[in-house]
């Protein structure tokens, strides 16, 4: 019996439909991003034309908060369906076959891919990205593309390093120059206070996504998120030591969500809040 069945069986009743809403699913490119639940849900069988990963989270007796239960990986066109019970959640990711292709023409030596599919198996790497998308999610603030973008890249690269079928390896040497640092920063800094994207910072240094995300790694020791964010962080101490601006114009000036977006993370970067901060000075 399949999952389906089963659990229209045991609910004696047929499952709802999940359908994603813009408060769900946000859609990056050709890819996108959805979270589903607490409420119960099945997904009839169907195929599209993107790469397909998508893990539950299950309440566990005994234990707060929702776990990890398992994780699935399917290929561009093939058939699948899917069923989660009341307080279960999903998050699925839909990698796009531009997106597939850019990351295995920089990744490998030839952008040939054949995807190697599983079903319900614990895949705990995928399960920390899906459990920061989750969150991202459930936050009250509006997710962060750049943050979700961030992770779809790494998960399209973790897919085809360790499940799929491709050419030789790449090797991705060397680190950002001094030059092209100061290039990334002049970029973020022109254009802080709106969106834009990795293939964006990429392109400032005539990189695709993904040699650019290992160089900076190699370089900083950061994702391009987690750059960004150091120096939206960086130019937030400097206003807050020289301008009397209002916390909350410094924290639309540097492309956060609202001023409690901006405290929240200032606070957790440096252990201090911005009031007492400025303070200091």
């Amino acid at each position: 019996m399949d999952r389906t069945a089963r659990f229209k069986n045991q609910k004696n009743v047929d499952p709802p439909v999940w359908v994603p809403t813009p408060a769900t699913s946000i859609t990056i490119g050709d890819s996108r991003l959805m979270h589903g639940g607490p409420v119960a849900m099945c997904i009839p069988e169907h195929e599209h034309a993107e790469v397909q990963v998508q893990t539950r989270f299950v309440r566990v007796a005994g234990e707060s908060g929702l776990k990890p239960l398992s994780s699935s990986l399917y290929a561009s066109g093939q058939p699948h369906r899917a069923a989660i019970e009341d307080n279960w959640e999903v998050v699925v990711i839909h990698l796009g076959p531009h997106t597939i292709a850019r990351a295995a023409d920089e990744l490998f030596s030839h952008d040939r891919v054949e995807i190697k599919p599983f079903n319900f198996l614990r895949a705990p790497f995928l399960e920390n990205l899906n459990q920061a998308i989750r969150e991202e999610f459930r936050s009250p603030i509006e997710p962060g593309r750049l943050y979700l973008e961030s992770i779809a890249h790494v998960v399209a690269g973790h897919i085809l390093r360790h499940h799929a079928s491709t050419g030789a390896p790449r090797s991705i040497k060397g680190i950002l120059s001094d030059v092209q640092l100061a290039q990334i920063r002049r970029f973020i800094d022109e254009r802080i206070a709106n969106e834009f994207t990795v293939d964006d910072l990429a392109k400032s240094v005539k990189l695709g996504p993904h040699r650019f995300g290992e160089r900076l790694r190699l370089t900083t020791g950061m994702s391009p998120w987690q750059y960004v964010q150091a120096r939206r962080l960086e130019l937030a101490q400097e206003l807050l030591k020289h301008s009397r601006l209002p916390l909350a114009h410094i924290a639309l000036n540097l492309g956060f969500c609202n001023q409690s977006h901006f405290a929240n993370a200032f606070k957790r970067a440096f252990g201090i809040t911005a009031k007492a901060y400025r303070n200091l000075r």
